[in-house]
């Protein structure tokens, strides 16, 4: 049978449309152009929740006298590293790979901060092992090899850092009691469905897939983090804004807050040293101090010279600047 197919299609291999090389280039560009579009969807998708979880700390930080720790006044660069993972299961997160590596620049002086996207394809070079995937590196050993990789290439110390799993997402949405979101277009799920009486599972045989139809409606913890892997997969950074707006609604019930707290514990791993981002609220106090209107997507160049340039300017404080004369790698 397997030689019958193959001489099937040999004889008939000639009627097969040959695309023509600007047809082909052009499906190559947007091919590339998804993919970037759902690296950059993940991306602020996992900043914007570590930025949410962070600033949740500030309304219930406050000493026993009743005032609250004030952010530092130092207008040196601090460097954060942000790792995003998606456990599928009960796998340990040291046991998965990171969908997204963000070195993340805070210039307090200038109110800015510049988020510096690692591509996973990009080569670290791990102690003992060599170069490895981006991606891999968080595989191998977890947040602390990451990190020092990424220290070492960019030259800058690491003040901190956190790992945000999505899948703890599910377990914050139930806490804020569900979300109201709008659908713009029509989405079915590949990862819910109903059975015959109605109940929510994962989708087989004789289930009816969930669909998202079009409008606003309020989404169960289940449905709103489907929802929000679907628009981050698909890279429609509106939808996954309109989850983090919606949550970051729900946290401004006091009510609330303690239950979001407590579920959020169990999705962020922070990586704190000491000093003024020890903890969770000097974390919040640094990224209060960033003008949410000045917060910059970077391309990492992965040309030739290393960084063209990208590096120093991180040492120098002077990302802004670079910016300014290399505009092609703004996302």
């Amino acid at each position: 049978m397997d030689q019958l197919l193959r001489d099937t299609f040999a004889r008939h291999e000639n009627l097969v449309p040959i695309a023509p090389p600007g047809l082909h280039a052009a499906i190559l560009t947007g091919a590339r152009r998804r993919r970037a579009r759902r690296r950059w969807a993940w991306t602020g998708l996992f900043t914007g929740v570590i930025v949410a979880v962070a600033l949740l700390a500030v309304p219930v930080a406050a000493r026993p006298d009743g005032t609250r720790p004030q952010a530092a006044t130092s207008s040196a660069p601090i460097h954060l590293l942000l790792v995003g993972i998606d456990r599928a299961g009960d796998e340990p997160p040291a046991q998965v790979r990171a969908d997204s590596l963000v070195l993340v620049h805070i210039d307090p002086g200038a109110r800015a901060a510049y988020a510096i996207v690692v591509p996973p394809d990009f080569p670290l070079d791990l102690p003992g092992l060599g170069p490895q995937r981006a991606d891999g590196a968080y595989l191998v050993g977890g947040y602390k090899p990451a990190a020092e990789a990424i220290s070492r290439l960019a030259g800058v110390r690491l003040d901190g850092g956190a790992v945000v799993d999505l899948a703890a997402m599910e377990s914050i949405t139930d806490a804020a009691g569900g979300l109201d979101l709008c659908v713009e277009r029509r989405v079915q799920s590949r990862h819910l469905a109903y059975d015959d009486n109605g109940n929510l599972g994962e989708p087989g045989p004789g289930r009816a897939p969930v669909v998202y139809e079009p409008g606003c409606h309020h989404f169960d913890s289940r449905e709103a983090v489907d929802y929000l892997r679907i628009a981050a997969g698909s890279g429609d950074q509106r939808a996954v804004r309109a989850y983090l707006a919606a949550l970051a609604a729900a946290a401004s019930d006091p009510a609330r807050l303690p239950a979001l707290l407590t579920a959020a514990g169990q999705g962020l791993e922070l990586h704190l040293g000491a000093g003024a981002l020890g903890s969770l609220t000097g974390l919040a106090h640094a990224l209060r101090a960033v003008d949410p209107q000045r917060v910059t997507a970077i391309r990492l160049p992965t040309g030739v010279p290393p960084g063209d340039g990208l590096y120093a300017a991180l040492q120098t404080g002077r990302v802004g600047e670079w910016l300014a004369a290399h505009p092609q790698y703004e996302v």
